[in-house]
């Protein structure tokens, strides 16, 4: 018994030897075991090579072929059609896969609801194969129980695209018309560093993420956790609403792989999404409600925007004034849902510097057309043509400047009976009405003389 130990043994020294001699590489893969990520497993090109069926666990019901793989990706043929779809339904269409119907079949597998959602966003590429790469296929990966498939190549025929005829795997390179339905077997190409790969049952998986949030102070979280493990969909929501007293101050969404924290209103945030690596989010801290006017310089250095705030940190209006010159500006827009009286100031402060409103632009009032009445600060001394263009319930103007230009139309689209008081002087009074007659005034119109208080 000792002998035949020892010369089996031998035998399987000799053969080792002999095979390293060869050129030959011996790997062994544990049954049941887990590659995460899938591209630390190196047995894809044997997978390759043979006709081992594989599996993805969130696209039950199919079965894949290994067709290519490198050392990032690896790319599934279907064994099974996933629809009976012609190439075009129109024949008129030609046979260029890049236009045709069926790739608007095969697009749409990663869409909502369909086949493919779960892990789209594991896929770099999705299409039909082509001749060359169905030549290049085993007889087995070829046949598809009976039922023959499309390539996405051209015949020469313009009506006709090349398919496979699934009984024997034999390609049919005279084609098939294009209106004709055939079966559809989409080639995909998974990127391994975000897939694990089970070898003992040869499966593929979505690798797990995470997500952990952070900050929020002054709030109170509801909906998921704020660490979340183990995750190959979306995250749960969670909704952070700020306590009595505080609120979230304005704040661009913030995302990190896949995952966004979005401040839905002056006292929620929600963070939500489906993770693409591990994620963190740093939620901003809700801060004590103080009402405020803030004043800024765009960076372009030719823009000034005044926001005023409530409370709640609800914007109430936002001013734009554009620079004009030395240290004057024109009133470009109000923007605002809720304010009936607009007040035009008479000064601008920013960055240490004072600058006077003189004019009104065209159309000042577009994203605040629920205004019914007008102060215009005593600077002002230019009224654009179709100032007022959207000042159709304005009915309420006071003017308590000298005007030296008041274009064509600048009050025209005001209401009807629209009144304008101008508290001036008698002088500039008589001055005003000239021009703001000559622009052309509503048919009802009342411009009268007022007294000069705030």
């Amino acid at each position: 018994m000792k002998i035949k130990k020892r010369f089996l043994g031998f035998l399987l020294s000799l053969v080792m030897v002999l095979g390293l001699m060869l050129g030959m590489s011996l790997t062994v893969y544990a049954d049941g075991t887990t590659y995460n990520p899938a591209s630390t497993y190196t047995g894809f090109g044997n997978l390759n090579t043979n006709d081992t069926e594989v599996t993805i666990s969130e696209v039950p019901g199919k079965t894949w072929y290994v067709i290519a793989n490198d050392s990032s990706t690896v790319t599934l043929l279907s064994k099974q059609s996933f629809a009976n779809q012609a190439f075009n339904s129109d024949r008129s269409k030609g046979n260029n896969y890049e236009t045709s119907d069926i790739k608007k079949y095969v697009d749409g597998l990663t869409g909502e609801g369909q086949p493919l959602e779960k892990i789209s966003s594991v896929i770099s590429d999705l299409t039909l194969i082509d001749i060359k790469t169905a030549k290049g296929l085993s007889e087995t990966k070829r046949k598809l129980a009976g039922a023959n498939w499309w390539l996405c190549s051209q015949s020469k025929f313009d009506v006709c695209a090349w398919y496979v005829h699934g009984r024997d795997g034999t390609v049919w390179e005279s084609g098939q018309y294009v209106s004709d339905p055939l079966g559809v077997r989409p080639a995909l190409k998974l990127n391994l560093s975000s897939v694990i790969f089970e070898s003992g049952t040869n499966t593929f998986s979505l690798k797990p993420y995470s997500v952990t949030l952070s900050g929020g102070a002054n709030a109170t979280t509801s909906g998921g956790a704020t660490s979340q493990t183990g995750l190959t969909a979306a995250m749960t929501t969670v909704t952070y609403t700020a306590n009595t007293g505080y609120y979230f101050a304005e704040f661009p969404d913030i995302t990190n792989n896949g995952i966004t924290a979005t401040r839905t209103s002056s006292t929620v945030v929600t963070v939500s999404g489906t993770p693409t690596s591990d994620a963190t989010i740093t939620v901003p801290d809700a801060v004590e409600k103080t009402a405020a006017t803030v004043t800024k310089e765009n960076a372009d250095g030719k823009t000034i925007v005044i926001t005023n705030y409530s409370k709640t940190d609800e914007q109430i209006s936002q001013f734009v004034f554009k620079k004009a010159k030395g240290t004057t500006v024109d009133l470009t827009n109000v923007s605002s849902n809720n304010i009936k009286t607009v007040v035009v100031p008479e000064t601008v402060n920013v960055n240490g510097k004072t600058y006077k409103v003189t004019r009104i632009r065209k159309g000042f009032l577009k994203n605040c057309m629920q205004a019914t009445k007008v102060d215009i600060g005593k600077n002002v001394n230019t009224i654009d043509k179709n100032a007022f263009n959207y000042g159709k319930k304005v009915k309420t103007i006071i003017i308590r400047g000298k005007l030296t230009k008041v274009g064509k139309g600048a009050l025209k689209n005001t209401k009807k009976n629209v009144t304008i008081e101008v508290k001036t002087g008698a002088k500039n009074f008589g001055k005003n009405k000239k021009l703001l007659v000559k622009s052309g005034l509503p048919k009802n119109a009342t411009v009268k003389r007022a007294k000069n208080k705030k």
